[in-house]
Formats: C-alpha cells, structure tokens, sequence
C-alpha cells in the first residue's frame, strides 16, 4: 500500500492542477465572451454612427449652396430694401418741396403787397412836400394836380426789411429743398437700374421684398440647423474613430 502512495499524490497534484486549468479555461471563456459581447455592441454603435453619417453627409452636400444662396438673397434684400426707403424718402421730399413752395409764394406775395403800399406812403410823403411851382424831384413838372393821398396803414422801411428777409429765407429753404429732392431721385434711379439687374420691377420692389424676406428667414434657419450639423458631425467623427480603435484593439 505504502507504494502507492507516491502515484495518489501526484494524481492528487494532477487533479488539482486540471482544476485549476479547467478555472482558468472558464474565466477565459467568460472574459472572451465578454469581449465579445462588447465587439459587438461596439460594432453595432459604429454601424449606427457611419448610418448618422452618412445621413449627415447626405444634408450637408446642400449646405455650400445653401449659404451661396442665402447671400444672395441677401444681396438683393439690401437693395430692395434701399430702393424703399430712398422711395419713402422721396415721398417725404416731395411733400416738402410743396410746403416750402407754398411758404416762398406766401411770403413773396406778402412782400408784393407790402412793398406796393410801401411804394404809395412813399409818394404820398413826397406829394406833401411838394409846393405849386416848385419842380417836382421825380417828374419835374411845377403843376401838382393829383398829388398823392396817404391812404390806410403806414409801412416803415424796417417792416419792409424784415418781411424781405423772410421772403429771402424762405426762398432759400424751397431750393434746399429742391435740391434734397432731385439728389434723392437720382439715388433713387440709380437703384431702379440696379434692381433691373435682378430682374426686378421698381413697382414690385416692395411685394418682393416681403417674399424675399420671409424666403430669406427660413433659409437662414436651415443653413443654421445645418452648422449646428457639421459641429456634431465633426464630434460623431472622433466617436467614430475611438470605436475604431477600440474594434483593433478587441479583434
């Protein structure tokens, strides 16, 4: 019995060493499936990426276009826009060059009638000084027969002055406003025949401004979706290739 016992120790040593492998094994086998497990989903999340990407690639084909566009609606919004204002502008200009029309003519006729009276006190002043027999200083004659009679109100040379200042002011500022009023026609012109180069009418300027206008908004807002787009494609891109990496190294 005794001889035997050497070989139950080193089959004892054998067992326990096939136990221990056979632990071995089984960690292994769960470690490797638990690489496994994470392969794939890591291999399914970076197949669910290129399909994000590639649906991004797809949208943002569109998006050099897109701004090439909105520029250009922009363009055309600025001068549309100008035309208007420099058309409401002239409207407003227009009304002014009436005004101060009417103004100048008022004052100018005002002044008319003042300087005629004045004129006639004048005379009348004159006539009173005048003597029979004495030459008169304007005609020469020496007979007064109808000398000139002071009738109504007196006008002094100051009032005159005044009223003709007035007059010489207002003239001015009618001409101001004249001028004011062709420099804007011009500009005014100027963007009729810039506005022809887009095929635009001077009497839609407006109608399509509103169109372009509301056109131009939800453009802006698709080539702004489609930024925010490029940012996350650009962060989907160094996802994608740390799982790259992460699928090496577990392959």
């Amino acid at each position: 019995l005794y001889d035997f016992l050497p070989t139950v120790k080193v089959i004892d040593e054998e067992k326990q060493l096939l136990a221990g492998l056979k632990h071995k094994v089984q960690k292994t086998e769960v470690k490797l499936q638990k690489v496994q497990n994470e392969l794939k989903l890591t291999t399914e999340r970076l197949e669910q990426y290129t399909k994000q990407m590639n649906d991004m690639d797809e949208s943002l084909s569109h998006l050099s276009d897109k701004k090439i566009r909105l520029n250009q609606m922009r363009e055309q919004a600025r001068v549309l826009q100008k035309y208007v204002n420099l058309q409401t502008l002239q409207l407003a200009l227009d009304k002014e060059v009436t005004v101060k029309e009417k103004e100048w003519v008022t004052y100018k006729k005002e002044y008319d009638q003042l300087e005629e009276l004045w004129l006639n006190n004048q005379a009348s002043v004159l006539a009173s000084h005048l003597q029979d027999g004495e030459a008169c200083p304007v005609c020469g004659s020496v007979d007064h027969p109808n000398k000139a009679e002071h009738e109504g109100e007196t006008v002094t040379r100051e009032e005159l002055h005044q009223l003709r200042a007035k007059v010489d002011q207002s003239h001015q500022a009618f001409q101001q406003a004249v001028a004011d009023q062709n420099a804007n026609k011009a500009q005014l012109n100027d963007k009729v025949e810039e506005l022809s180069t887009y095929s635009i009418k001077a009497n839609e300027a407006q109608s399509v401004l509103r169109s372009l206008t509301e056109s131009g908004v939800e453009l802006a807002n698709e080539v702004k979706t489609l930024d925010e787009r490029q940012v996350e494609r650009r962060q989907l891109k160094q996802q994608m290739d740390k799982l790259n990496e992460k699928v090496k190294h577990l392959e």
